[in-house]
């Protein structure tokens, strides 16, 4: 509704607190943002006293549980096809809501502009109630970002924070390829956030952090007011010198149970895409996952953690699992053997090395390891997609058989 006399005349109606029940604007085309806008402030003042659904973008908002008049303390908006519009709406009336525990938007075009009001309305909320908040795949970016840092350290209910495939750094990957300029400034806000704030769970993966993004995260896991115990990190093309930081972080902390770092560039052999073209992959080198392993076998607390697809024998596959690439080195296979065969007391209990290309060679280092340690406390070992040969494979199926409190994932 671009037409700017069509706007005032929306809004002198929307104003008169019309009685109306529902209303549907799925099929305006040119609908805009302002309009929403509108919406937004009349709800907000509440001047749609009777309103209990609005389409804006194919799918009905139930506006009376996401004010909180109906209670609910669990609403799920996920994969909606909802985009700003229907944000900046579900923003306006959170502001008012004291029961809503869950909140799940992910899956969403909701961008800055949409995340940002629903993290200020957070902040405005004196009476929030709100302990987990899924804004996974909204494309939200650096600003979105910023706002959220100052939302957890002002919402101390928050405990989760879900943030999966976002622009958290101003980069992303599509099917063309890598866009976006790199800037730390988000991931860092949100780190710093962190000792100040309530959060358990924070899952940043697929957000390209890099290095810089990781050294500020293990910064603030090193701070003793850290509460962090779920840190899922996947997919951010963190590096050595990220994967050496959060080794610190998870030897000196007393919380953090489990650690996701699946598929970035611990030990090097990996390119890094850009937007400006494809970065060279620096030469392998296993002590990132040395220190990773031996910090989490020291841990206080590191129950679970996960170097899937780090290319920790310098070799990986290709999507398809049939041609493989690099050159087989050992010793990053023998850190995690040497691990599997310690006897010292540690808490970790699930380790995942799954899709690192270990072949049958890495696979008898494993068995050969899992079979001299009888006193292993480990209760789950992911070797999927590791190219083992079948005799390799057999024997581990039939060593987990005699170890029933061991759980293989072949």
């Amino acid at each position: 509704m671009s037409d700017p006399a069509k706007a005032a005349h929306l809004a002198r109606w929307l104003w008169s607190r019309p009685r109306a029940a529902s209303l549907d604007l799925s099929a305006c085309s040119d609908v805009g943002v302002e309009v929403p806008r509108l919406i937004a402030g009349a709800l907000a003042a509440g001047s749609l006293p009777m309103l209990t659904g609005l389409n804006i973008d194919g799918s009905v908002l139930p506006i009376r549980q996401i004010r909180g008049s109906e209670e609910a303390a669990h609403l799920d908006f996920s994969a909606m096809q909802l985009g700003v519009a229907s944000g900046l709406v579900i923003a306006s009336l959170l502001e008012v809501n004291a029961n809503l525990s869950t909140l799940l938007v992910g899956r969403n075009a909701l961008r800055d502009e949409a995340v940002q009001a629903i993290a200020r309305a957070l902040q405005s909320n004196r009476s929030c109630s709100l302990t987990t908040l899924g804004l996974g795949y909204t494309r939200l970016g650096v600003s979105a970002a910023k706002q959220l840092a100052e939302a957890l350290v002002t919402t101390p209910s928050i405990t989760s924070l879900d943030v999966t495939g976002n622009r958290l750094c101003g980069t992303w990957m599509d099917a063309y390829g890598a866009h976006g300029n790199y800037v730390s400034e988000g991931i860092v806000a949100l780190a710093q956030a962190l000792p100040r704030s309530s959060l358990r769970t924070l899952l940043a993966g697929h957000n390209g952090i890099r290095d810089e993004g990781a050294l500020a995260i293990a910064a603030a896991i090193r701070h003793g007011r850290c509460r962090v115990a779920t840190l899922s990190l996947e997919s951010n093309a963190i590096g050595t010198e990220g994967g050496l930081a959060l080794a610190g972080a998870v030897q000196s902390s007393s919380c953090l149970c489990s650690l996701q770092l699946g598929s970035n560039m611990l030990c090097g052999v990996a390119t890094l895409a850009t937007a400006d073209g494809p970065k060279q992959p620096s030469p392998y080198t296993s002590s990132t996952l040395e220190a990773l392993i031996v910090s989490a076998c020291q841990s206080a607390s590191l129950a679970s953690l996960s170097l899937a697809n780090n290319r920790i024998c310098g070799t990986w596959s290709d999507a398809y699992g049939k041609q493989i690439y690099g050159a087989f080195v050992g010793e990053g296979i023998a850190v995690v053997a040497a691990a599997l065969s310690s006897r010292a007391t540690s808490p970790l209990r699930h380790l995942d090395i799954s899709a690192n290309a270990i072949g049958p060679v890495g696979g008898k280092i494993v068995y050969e390891a899992l079979r001299d340690n009888i006193d292993s406390e480990l209760t789950m070992l992911d070797l999927r997609m590791s190219r083992l040969d079948p005799t390799t494979e057999r024997h581990l199926r039939a060593f987990a058989q005699r170890r029933p409190t061991l759980k293989l994932k072949l």
